[in-house]
């Protein structure tokens, strides 16, 4: 199913948007994870045998010494996930959205198409720096703000190219396009999710809370408030879990939608071919 919908891509862009995810994959499997396990965590002074992990007293001495960089590692990989998760989801979609014979084929006809290289490399900067600074969650929620705003700069871009397809002539699926109203049904879901103010909002919203908490962890640092160390990482854990609420319902939404028009169109596929071969 994936790599169908990527073979439906223009290849010019197809190649890039592969090029990419290819480098995110490196980055998760060979520098995040191993990093902030043994820089940052360091699991080998806890675990030098395998016997510890099953040791509680061990687990209760970790958590004692770095509960709080454990919490901010575990965001770093959440952040990695999610991000990709929702990009690879973004480009699944957009493969059904225009017909195969009408798609945009050229990369120079994104709007913005150099920004987008940016975009990424933003992002991988920004994420080195959340690895390196979850010691600091002052620090981190900063970055974390900027990683939003990366995110929430990419989502008006989507939008904004969308758009444009959308209401461009050349890109409406013909008349002769079996699958023209599925398109245009896909079409309705998508811009529901993406042009509406909603999702501008959250991501605001996100933004604004991280700011506000790199600045109540910056307060806390410089008056000395010790009994309210833990109070940045409940406001940082409650907003992420409350964007990520949010956005799985809204996901849902659209992914069902997406699914229930790809039924009735691999339905109306088959109805299509066992009329064609009861004429033969």
């Amino acid at each position: 199913m994936f790599g169908r919908s990527w073979s439906l891509l223009p290849k010019a862009v197809e190649k890039r948007l592969r090029s990419f995810f290819r480098i995110t994959d490196a980055i998760v499997a060979t520098g995040v994870f191993v990093h902030l396990a043994r820089n940052k965590v360091e699991l080998q002074n806890y675990f030098s045998k395998l016997g510890d992990t099953l040791s509680a007293g061990t687990w209760s001495l970790l958590l004692r010494e770095k509960a709080g960089v454990v919490i901010l590692s575990v965001v770093v990989i959440y952040l990695l996930i999610m991000f990709r998760f929702g990009s690879r989801k973004s480009f699944e979609h957009a493969a059904g959205l225009f017909s195969r014979s009408r798609m945009p084929q050229e990369w120079t006809s994104v709007h913005g198409y150099r920004s987008i290289a940016w975009m990424v490399g933003g992002f991988y900067v920004l994420i080195l720096g959340l690895v390196l600074s979850v010691e600091r969650i002052s620090v981190f929620c900063l970055l974390l703000a900027a990683l939003f705003a990366n995110s929430l700069r990419s989502h008006l871009l989507r939008r904004r190219n969308l758009r444009k397809y959308f209401v461009d002539p050349r890109f409406l699926p013909g008349d002769n396009d079996d699958h023209k109203p599925f398109i245009m049904r896909r079409r309705l879901v998508v811009e529901h999710d993406l042009f509406g103010n909603g999702r501008v909002i959250k991501e605001t919203l996100v933004i604004t809370a991280c700011i506000i908490t790199s600045i109540t962890a910056f307060a806390i640092e410089f008056a000395g408030y010790g009994f309210l160390h833990w109070f940045p990482y409940f406001l940082i854990m409650w907003t992420l879990v409350l964007n990520e609420t949010i956005t799985s319902q809204w996901r849902g939404e659209r992914d069902r939608a997406l699914g229930e028009i790809n039924a009735d169109q691999e339905k109306a596929d088959r109805q299509r071919i066992d009329e064609d071969g009861g004429t033969t």
